[in-house]
């Protein structure tokens, strides 16, 4: 295997924002080292990742098979640890936001990093956000970081640095503890399946200040139409609005609705399963089946941290 294709990837995160059971539900059982001492506690979960066939193999490769070292470290120890890679992944409680110490490690490290946006789940069940209130959010801990990454970027012996961008694809939303997670091309790909429009027109609208009016059947910058209707924003109602019903409709155990909402992305499931007594486990058997989490975190570590840019110019600060 090419070195190249070895990878350590420090898993950085702020106290019980979610990384420790991020990494558990990522490798499973195939951890393979844990180091101790009386101070600090490291893992380290080694596992291969295989590049689908659909994604060219970048020059300098000489195989689709990548050997990937997720780190899980205690937050005390970062700022040591994080010297032995440039790359990160960071995750981020979608409900407590970016913490000082989050801001500090990326200002500090100047590390490549793509981001994990944690516990979406507690925005439907336990905030219960309307889908703009959720976006705001959202968008507050994507600002916040590329505020950090710019102030990280500076003085001369700096990178430049990749903003984060859900558009391009190195940011993920989900849930760790119940094992689902998406990107927004995850999202773009399921409707051109359905609608049959292109992903890559689609998914700019996905994102940003993008509203759709059903009216005048046109996409428009502005939330508040000509004739003074409030518009919804692509995200709300093409990705939160639907996330938020499968997951209530589980949460409810109503099997009727449920069932409806899953034909729509072909899923099926079994009467045992919608039968499951407890909510918690029928909202992860229907998510894991929809949106599962290893699939979209490592192919985002792998694409946006391991393989070379297309276009170096592109997104860089």
């Amino acid at each position: 295997m090419n070195n190249s294709n070895i990878q350590n990837i420090f898993v950085i995160a702020h106290t019980d924002h979610g990384k420790t059971t991020l990494v558990e539900s990522l490798v499973s059982n195939r951890t393979i080292k844990k180091e101790e001492d009386s101070d600090i506690t490291t893992m380290g979960s080694l596992f291969h990742y295989d590049l689908p066939d659909s994604v060219p193999l970048p020059l300098g490769l000489d195989s689709r098979r990548f050997l990937l070292n997720l780190i899980d470290t205690p937050t005390v120890d970062i700022g040591c640890r994080l010297k032995e890679s440039d790359d990160a992944l960071v995750v981020v409680d979608v409900v407590e936001g970016v913490c000082v110490s989050g801001q500090a490690m990326l200002q500090l490290e100047r590390i490549n990093s793509v981001l994990f946006i944690n516990k979406m789940d507690r925005l439907i069940l336990e905030l219960q956000l309307d889908s703009e209130d959720a976006y705001q959010t959202i968008n507050r801990i994507v600002e916040t970081i590329n505020v950090s990454i710019q102030l990280g970027g500076n003085g001369s012996n700096s990178k430049q640095k990749r903003i984060i961008d859900p558009v391009v694809g190195n940011v993920a939303f989900g849930s760790g503890v119940q094992g689902w997670a998406f990107t927004l091309e995850n999202w773009a790909a399921l409707y051109e399946t359905k609608l049959g429009v292109p992903k890559e027109k689609l998914l700019r609208r996905l994102w940003g200040n993008n509203f759709f009016d059903d009216v005048n059947k046109k996409w428009v910058s502005n939330r508040v139409s000509e004739d003074g209707r409030t518009l919804k924003r692509g995200f709300c109602f093409l990705i939160y609005e639907p996330l938020r019903d499968i997951i209530l409709a589980a949460n409810e155990k109503n099997s009727e609705k449920l069932t409806k909402q899953l034909y729509y992305i072909n899923i099926n499931l079994t009467n045992a399963e919608l039968e499951q007594t407890s909510r918690k486990e029928l909202i992860c058997t229907v998510m894991k089946r929809f949106l599962l989490i290893n699939n979209c975190i490592i192919s985002m570590v792998v694409k946006h941290l391991l393989l070379p840019s297309p276009s170096p110019h592109n997104n860089i600060i």
